[in-house]
């Protein structure tokens, strides 16, 4: 496919000089994993190739801020946003908007150990298998991304203690709808969690209040949330404070297919232990196996 035909890459004059700008598109219906790890792998696996990149950041869905109003972003000298519903490059396959993307090459070389040489938790629930050179590709890309100035004052607004387990339990509709949940796996998260000491605290990060309800139920005051959480507010500002404060905690407890405790782990460079919860076996959406995509 022609580039033309593509608008994966364009030009636009900038004063006296003509740019190469790179196009990122993100997924009308993607959450805020999902586009992180689109956008990185495209200013990733295109370096050298634009001279500046245009983000086409659909608002809808689960959106509803801007990028910028959520991070800043300091890996490239400068970064476009767009907002509107976006041209989605028909030459580009599902997994190129949820998986952080590898070369062939680099996909080769990890091929006997991940499944087909992808390193996402859906396809490599174990991360302690990713080799140490591909973590060292993507990770100074989420050390680059940066809570904004609103952001951070949510963070701040919580202490994690030192005995602390980092949670993330995907329970809400649209997982539902995407029969990405099987009946029992709320009891799998708290027959995980009562492995840990009487000592030990939670910060649990979930979609319904119901679940967050239910932990405090069970655990009491050793359940830590975004103060006064909101979960009907439609501002992805404490989606992004939560995703931050997961990547803290030494351990992490989460739910198996979501993006957006991937990230998580990848903004805390990949040091802490995971614990995946659920799996391919227990989801029924009729869809290709991870790992079997060509």
């Amino acid at each position: 496919m022609s580039e033309e035909v593509s608008h994966i890459f364009t030009e636009r004059k900038y004063f006296d000089k003509t740019e190469r700008i790179l196009n990122i598109y993100t997924h009308p219906i993607g959450g805020l994993g999902n586009r992180i790890k689109n956008i990185f792998s495209r200013i990733r696996l295109h370096s050298g190739q634009y001279d500046t990149v245009d983000i086409h950041w659909a608002l809808g869905g689960s959106i509803y801020n801007k990028f910028f109003e959520l991070f800043t972003f300091d890996i490239f000298p400068r970064i476009n946003e767009i907002n509107h519903s976006v041209f989605i490059d028909n030459e580009c396959r599902e997994e190129d908007f949820w998986c952080l993307l590898l070369t062939p090459e680099e996909r080769e070389q990890i091929r006997d150990i991940t499944p087909g040489g992808y390193i996402d938790f859906e396809c490599q629930p174990d991360c302690s298998l990713i080799p140490q050179f591909i973590r060292d590709i993507y990770i100074p890309y989420f050390k680059a991304l940066k809570p904004t100035e609103s952001v951070q004052r949510i963070i701040d607004r919580v202490n994690l203690p030192e005995n602390c387990v980092a949670v993330h339990i995907r329970h809400s509709e649209d997982w539902r709808i995407w029969q990405r949940w099987a009946e029992g796996d709320i009891g799998l998260f708290v027959n995980e969690m009562k492995k840990y000491d009487e000592n030990t605290y939670f910060y649990l990060t979930c979609h319904i209040k119901e679940v967050e309800d239910l932990m405090v139920q069970i655990f009491g005051d050793r359940i830590i949330t975004l103060p006064g959480k909101d979960y009907n507010l439609k501002d992805n500002k404490q989606h992004v404070a939560d995703m931050y404060l997961l990547s803290k905690p030494k351990k992490m407890i989460v739910t198996y297919g979501s993006t957006f405790n991937e990230c998580a782990w990848w903004l805390g460079e990949c040091k802490q232990d995971v614990t995946v919860i659920g799996g391919w076996d227990r989801w029924n959406n009729g869809t290709i196996a991870p790992g079997t995509m060509s």
